[in-house]
């Protein structure tokens, strides 16, 4: 689920740069940045989900 999350946080960053978005530069440049952040956090999220995943199987062995 984080890694869909990260892929839809990336692809409205990639909205927001291509110019797409209806505002000031400053708006869509700031709009991306908080988008790509977001999708850095999913990924970071994911990344834990799989550390806890395989925690879990290295202490059921």
């Amino acid at each position: 689920m984080s890694l869909q999350r990260a892929d839809f946080y990336a692809a409205k960053a990639d909205h927001y740069i291509a110019g797409t978005y209806d505002g000031s530069d400053g708006d869509r440049i700031a709009r991306a940045i908080a988008a790509q952040a977001s999708a850095t956090l999913a990924v970071a999220s994911a990344l834990q989900e799989v550390a806890e995943a395989l925690r879990s199987i290295a202490e059921g062995q």
